[in-house]
């Protein structure tokens, strides 16, 4: 899991909802360096190292722009989690590979998303409806 909040606050709240055992390694803001948080993809680079995963092979599943400049700026899919209707449209317009507002999606938007071959088989995310 990769945060531009500190480890420490996502490991509580992974713990307080009983998540942790779901959660190979937490990546938070790098302190002292808030260069180095989203849109920046130093997190994104150390949690792919600490489990020794190629990059591109890697799915970033988030709910902010951020994210997904992050995942796109070292060749990551990019899948948005549009957790407010405003956001299904930016994350559209940013490119990602996949945008959702249901959790219950995450795993199978993220799992041809690792295969980069798959990524063409991926839909189009839709456009947000206007009105």
């Amino acid at each position: 899991m990769v945060s531009n909040n500190s480890a420490e606050a996502v490991k509580a709240f992974l713990d307080r909802h009983g998540l942790s055992e779901h959660v190979l390694t937490i990546v938070g803001r790098p302190e002292g360096h808030p260069e180095l948080m989203k849109p920046n993809p130093h997190s994104l680079i150390a949690a792919a190292e600490r489990l020794d995963v190629d990059v591109s092979l890697c799915a970033l599943i988030g709910d902010s722009l951020t994210d997904i400049q992050a995942a796109h700026a070292i060749g990551s899919a990019a899948i948005g989690f549009a957790n407010k209707p405003r956001k299904h449209q930016l994350f559209v317009e940013a490119g990602a590979e996949a945008v959702t507002d249901r959790r219950a999606r995450f795993p199978a938007l993220a799992a041809p998303a690792l295969l980069p071959s798959a990524r063409s088989a991926l839909p189009p995310p839709t456009r947000a409806r206007s009105g």
